[in-house]
């Protein structure tokens, strides 16, 4: 699940998206274009890509899947067991095979970003104590490259471009002097020096706050021309908008009411900290045992998709909005069903399967639906981590 799988669609205007919207029916869209009703499809197992990189089940969770250049990346690892380094991996569409794209210094990969004709990742837990990494693929050597952009934290939560600029948030290094947030130019990207990174600080009204009183930063998200950042510790949570006169990230009042819903993120099937959030048709909208949108951060919605059904991931294509969503059917089966939306409040299903879990991830790729099986923390079921797929040009 991505921020959103490609997703990061930053909205235009929510009149104009809201127009375009409303005009588009749903025999039209791109993936399913002969779609009539819901129907049920067959999957075929491509591979258990991380059978060979963990001697338990959860780890295995493909958390994130991300199209970039006809190849479908996925996430994995476990941010609390130190379970080592992450072996990246993704689907090649063309070859109709997986293959190994580098081991990369984090425990845990979650989140893919796209951004100028590239992907990246980051470091949410590097193996190597107090180093904040993000990585890019280059296609050259098919391998992520590595960069260190935050030498003094112990985590790098998120990154997010904005205003030809790259910021990362994360957790500081029991270190007065190191922030949560740095940013680094545009042109700086592929160079990941120490000396070209700039530090954002936390204020609350003119007050800095002390970076060992606010330890985390969680989640970079922009909505409606604004760059916001989310902070959860303890008994504090707060959200802050960016200051680009002043050059920092001030407390406000937007947001409160979705922390509470934010926070449920922690006690899910994932101990990851990063949610999966997006714009959409004008709306800021965020994944967590379910999904929720907002017009103004303040008030939000739930998209229902039909009784017993949690959403887990989404992918849009042209303007309309894929949702991959399941349902527990008996005590050992699941229905996975891909739903599809112009307008977050109707939602039609399009197909449905299935299998011995949910389905965590999902993308698309030229007639071919990619699925990640999940699971949950503890579970042993042998299952977790296998990657389906769906030949849908094959559908009579």
């Amino acid at each position: 699940m991505k921020r959103l799988l490609s997703l990061f669609l930053v909205a235009c205007t929510a009149l104009s998206l809201s127009a375009c919207s409303s005009e588009k029916s749903v025999e039209n869209n791109p993936i399913f274009k002969d779609f009539y009703k819901a129907f049920e499809v067959k999957t075929e197992k491509v591979d258990d890509p991380f059978i060979d990189c963990y001697d338990i089940s959860f780890p295995k969770n493909p958390w994130d899947m991300q199209l970039f250049d006809n190849k479908i990346f996925i996430g994995a690892g476990d941010y609390d067991r130190n379970t080592g380094c992450v072996d990246l991996k993704y689907y090649d569409v063309k070859k109709d095979e997986m293959c190994f794209a580098g081991s990369v210094g984090s425990e845990q990969i979650c989140n893919f970003y796209l951004y100028d004709n590239a992907i990246y990742t980051v470091s949410i837990d590097p193996v190597e104590w107090g180093v904040g990494e993000y990585y890019k693929y280059e296609k050259g050597n098919d391998r992520f490259d590595i960069y260190t952009v935050l030498p003094q934290n112990i985590h790098c939560y998120d990154m997010i471009k904005f205003d030809n600029k790259y910021f990362f948030s994360g957790s500081v290094l029991n270190n007065e002097t190191s922030s949560m947030i740095m940013y680094i130019d545009e042109k700086d990207i592929d160079s990941g020096r120490r000396q070209n990174t700039k530090d954002i600080w936390l204020y609350n009204g003119d007050e800095k706050i002390d970076p060992l009183e606010c330890i985390r930063v969680y989640d970079l998200f922009e909505f409606k021309g604004k760059l916001y950042a989310w902070h959860y510790l303890g008994i504090r949570e707060e959200f802050f908008v960016y200051n680009k006169a002043k050059m920092r990230f001030e407390m406000c009042e937007d947001g409160e009411t979705l922390i509470p819903v934010l926070k449920q993120r922690k006690a899910g099937e994932s101990y990851s900290h990063i949610s999966h959030d997006f714009s959409y048709a004008g709306h800021y909208c965020f994944i967590n045992q379910g999904m929720k949108y907002t017009d103004d951060l303040k008030k939000y919605k739930t998209v229902n998709v039909g009784k017993g059904y949690i959403i887990r991931d989404a992918i849009e294509r042209d303007g309309y909005l894929y949702l991959l969503a399941s349902k527990k059917i008996s005590d050992k089966k699941y229905q996975t069903a891909v739903f599809l939306t112009t307008d977050l409040k109707k939602c039609t299903k399009m197909c449905y399967f299935t299998a011995d879990s949910y389905m965590i991830s999902f993308e698309y790729c030229k007639g071919v639906l990619l699925f990640g099986e999940g699971g949950l923390d503890g579970s042993e079921l042998k299952s977790i981590g296998n990657i389906y797929k769906v030949n849908l040009k094959n559908r009579k």
